[in-house]
Formats: structure tokens, sequence, C-alpha cells
């Protein structure tokens, strides 16, 4: 059965694979330098809140990397960890609250597909663990050219050190009687979710 975040996985990775391709046949020979990969730029992100399932209610935290691709008419935010995630969005503030709506969704959606906490767990760990090869060597490289001054930092986000922060997920079980008021999701542009990396 193919899961939810397999086909995203291949959606993103055909649009990745489609852009490259049409920008490769635009490029003409002549004395001009070829038109290079559009620049990619490393970010962390965090994601925490309640997702309700079938008999229980599931805390989900994540800390985890993104690649922003900077377009003409917006942003792309490529999943990394995890891999399955594409997200476009007006600018990279937008971009915080598309990353934890699309997440929302995604989580949703496993709710609705298992039978109970277990199953959802996995499922959640298993989407956040798939990345490609591909996006961590990118990530790791759009990292180091940030250090090395070759990439300049994306303005307007904090600063986090990519050595010092651990990539984790975590899916535990909530007591319905720790829910507050407080745990409804009403204005997600508020939630700082992304930092770029360095």
């Amino acid at each position: 059965m193919i899961s939810w975040f397999d086909d995203e996985r291949t959606k993103r990775t055909n649009k990745r694979t489609n852009e490259r391709n049409e920008r490769a046949t635009t490029v003409t020979m002549t004395n001009e330098r070829p038109m290079t990969k559009p620049a990619m730029w490393p970010i962390l992100f965090q994601y925490q809140g309640p997702v309700i399932g079938k008999g229980f209610v599931a805390d989900v935290q994540l800390c985890g990397r993104l690649l922003v691709e900077i377009e003409t008419n917006g942003v792309w935010l490529y999943g990394v960890n995890p891999g399955a995630l594409a997200v476009p969005a007006v600018n990279i503030a937008a971009g915080s609250a598309a990353v934890t709506k699309a997440l929302t969704a995604a989580f949703v959606d496993f709710a609705e597909d298992a039978s109970n906490f277990d199953g959802f767990k996995a499922e959640v760990e298993r989407f956040f663990e798939s990345t490609d090869e591909e996006s961590d060597v990118e990530w790791k490289a759009a990292v180091q050219a940030i250090r090395n001054g070759s990439l300049p930092a994306l303005s307007g986000l904090p600063m986090k050190s990519a050595d010092e922060t651990t990539l984790s997920v975590s899916v535990t079980i909530r007591p319905v009687e720790d829910l507050t008021p407080d745990d409804n999701r009403i204005d997600l542009e508020d939630e700082p979710t992304l930092a770029a990396a360095a």
C-alpha cells in the first residue's frame, strides 16, 4: 500500500526533477555562464501540537530540516526530515504557518488511517525518518555555503547551529485531562517554527 508520504515524496521529486530539466533545456551555448541550479537555503524547524485519533490524543513534537528555494512568485519549502514535504508560500515569513498547516494536515490524515495510537506513532515516525540522499547532501552543502560565506544568510530568521541541533520526533499519548483551551491551534501565524541553519 502506498502511504500519503510516499505519494508526496514522489510528487516532490517529480516537481524538482521537472524544474531542473526545464532549467537545463533553457541553457544556450554562448559565451555567457550557463544557468546554475537555484540556491537552496538550509532551515531548521520545530513543530508541536496535539492530534486527535481514534480513541487517543497524541502530542507530536518534531525538530526537522527543510530546504528553501526562493522563486520570483514566492518560496518553496522542501522537507529533508521529513522528506515527503513540499510547501509553497508567498514568502519565508508565511512559510512558517504553511509548514505547520501542512504537517498538521498530514498528521490528521495519519490519525484517520490508524486504528490505534501505536499505528499512528509508527506512521509519524516513518514519515519523519523518510528522506532521500540528494536532499540530505543539498542540505549539508547549503549549511557549508552559509558558513563559508558563499551563500548569504536569510534575513528575518533567527540563526541556529546545525551542529548543535538534534533532529527528533516524539509522539506520546496525551491524557485528555491535560488538554486545555490553549491547545487549540487558531493563529498559526504567530508560531515561530523556522530558523536559518548555519
